[in-house]
């Protein structure tokens, strides 16, 4: 390729790309962002370089990891963090990746189609960058993993393919930089194969066999690497969906069939779909599957290309399907999953388009078309209200988006659609500590508006002090998640204890918070609602614990008033 040639496609795939995700290039921190990168102490101040790689709880805000490993991604976050403090400059620079991924694909497309195709290899890495299945890897700082591990999927196989000196070293790298960037990266061996029998047929695949031992090893490695820093004893994420051997494979037909239609007809997208991963579902994924494989194999000498990219799409949403089984996740389908899958989309339009008028200006119209789709789910993932409230038009009863658009509402002022959301994701997470003291706080500042004595100002101070109450219970049984929460929780459980005239159990729940673990914000209503504590403890035979009380008021005001 020429360097005027280069250009002119550097420049269309950043323009056409860049203006399809303008609308979300602005946009504020969204779910998952505020534990990975937002309030995480590994993000915002520098770690020792070594422990993004052997401690796994710089992965979080709260040191919990779950079964993830994904160092690369961390620092990655660290490393913008250095140059561009909020949530737009992590935007663009996962944009950024994503249109290196364009390119790297571009250059992949030429490599299968000859490199005097002209427009063809450019169409197809369009579709990749325009289609809307991409926009939540690309939108949402959290897949920035999703991104780097395809970097490392096509960096692998452009440099595996390459005969210049150090090409294969350069290929293993790129294959490491995508593993300990997300885990999907381990399919690339496997599309180390396809590619050469696309390309050479069994016979380089035979003279290559050699040449793919190194991929193993190092992903050996990997596995090796893994299980020793995350301790676990296992290679995924706890239990997964905690289904029996029956019920996960009814989940990986039915997912096969959800990113097979997804890809096709992508006007229908939400984010974290409930699947309904019945019979049915698994049915048809089950006969989508089998025809994808029956193609394959039958049109392996006359539409060759059509292998390659049924392979490939196969092959690349194995670490989320098939290996589901010794590879456990907690959700069952979500369109990030389908990123590396994409790339098979795009061969396929860009063969289908390589010297045929009519099915070139048709693959022109499909990419078109996908334009309008990209941006208004690029717009979605601007903010968490219109991320959940796009979930909940979907599926009215999601429980996570009901969480989710109960604490946007609560932080924006508005306790009362929060308490609405609330109380009906409660319905879905009953156990759960950290929704119910969102829960209690909606209704005590509900409380706060009304009449003091008021019928409506005591119901709302009764679901806030029922609300704030169970989640202590939670957390002192055992919960670990968001125990920083604990003590405030427990702090207010107390107070509005001693509102309703229950010493003892005001008693219980100041004691929890000064034994648990979490911190207190130093803010004037702590002080006052600790000294309020300490007094009416101090009038009914607990003058130790009222003590205590009135020490952490006067450490918290000492404190605030620094």
């Amino acid at each position: 390729m020429s360097g005027r040639a280069g250009l002119f496609v550097a420049v269309l795939l950043i323009l056409s790309t860049g203006l399809v995700y303008l609308p979300s290039l602005t946009g504020g921190y969204v779910y998952d962002d505020h534990r990975f990168v937002r309030l995480n102490p590994a993000v915002n101040a520098s770690a020792g370089l070594a422990s993004y790689f052997t401690d796994p709880a710089t992965q979080t805000a709260d040191s919990s990891y779950g079964g993830l490993y994904r160092p690369i991604r961390t620092l990655s976050f660290r490393v913008v963090r250095r140059f561009f403090e909020g949530a737009p400059g992590q935007r663009i620079f996962s944009l950024l990746l994503h249109l290196a991924n364009g390119f790297l694909l571009f250059l992949l497309l030429r490599q299968f189609l000859g490199r005097e195709t002209g427009w063809p290899p450019i169409l197809g890495a369009l579709a990749f960058l325009l289609h809307p299945l991409a926009t939540e890897s690309v939108a949402w700082i959290s897949s920035r993993g999703d991104l780097l591990a395809m970097t490392g999927i096509l960096g692998g196989l452009l440099f595996h393919g390459s005969s210049r000196r150090g090409a294969r070293l350069l290929s293993l790298l790129c294959f490491a930089l995508g593993l300990l960037s997300k885990e999907s990266a381990v399919v690339l061996p496997l599309l180390l194969v396809v590619v050469d029998g696309f390309s050479g047929g069994r016979a380089l695949v035979r003279r290559r066999l050699v040449s793919y031992l190194p991929y193993l090893i190092l992903l050996g490695l990997y596995v090796g690497l893994r299980l020793a820093v995350l301790d676990t004893g296992r290679f995924g994420q706890g239990e997964g969906l905690g289904l029996s051997g029956e019920g996960l494979l009814a989940s990986m037909l039915a997912g096969e069939a959800y990113y097979v239609l997804a890809t096709l007809f992508p006007w229908w997208l939400t984010f974290e779909l409930d699947l309904a991963a019945g019979a049915a579902a698994a049915t048809v994924g089950f006969f989508l599957v089998f025809t994808l494989l029956g193609l394959a194999l039958l049109l392996r000498n006359s539409l060759r290309p059509v292998t390659l990219a049924i392979l490939w799409f196969l092959a690349a949403l194995l670490p989320v399907t098939v290996l589901q089984f010794v590879f456990p996740l907690k959700i069952e389908v979500a369109n990030r999953f389908a990123y590396p899958a994409l790339a098979a989309f795009s061969i396929v339009l860009a063969f289908a388009s390589n010297g045929r008028r009519p099915a070139f200006a048709l693959s022109v119209l499909v990419v078109a078309s996908f334009i309008p789709m990209s941006v208004t789910r690029a717009g979605v993932w601007h903010d968490e209200g219109s991320l959940w409230r796009d979930v909940l038009k979907a599926q009215p009863e999601n429980g996570r988006a009901l969480y989710g658009q109960g604490v946007f509402e609560l932080e924006g002022g508005d306790p009362g659609a929060a308490r609405h959301h609330l109380l009906r994701a409660a319905g879905r997470y009953p156990g759960d500590p950290k929704l119910a003291t969102y829960l209690g706080r909606a209704c005590r500042e509900l409380a706060s508006r009304e009449v003091p004595g008021s019928p409506e100002f005591l119901r709302y101070l009764t679901e806030s002090r029922s609300a704030y109450q169970a989640a202590v219970v939670s957390w002192a049984r055992g919960a670990t998640a968001d125990r920083a929460m604990f003590r405030a929780a427990a702090l207010e459980a107390s107070w509005l204890s001693f509102l309703a005239g229950d010493p003892d159990l005001a008693a219980r729940n100041a004691k929890i918070m000064i034994k648990a673990d979490g911190a207190l914000a130093p803010s004037a209503r702590t002080v006052r609602h600790l000294r309020e504590l300490a007094g009416f403890l101090t009038q009914m035979r607990y003058p130790e614990l009222a003590f205590a009380l009135e020490w952490k008021a006067d450490e918290l005001q000492d404190r605030g008033s620094r």
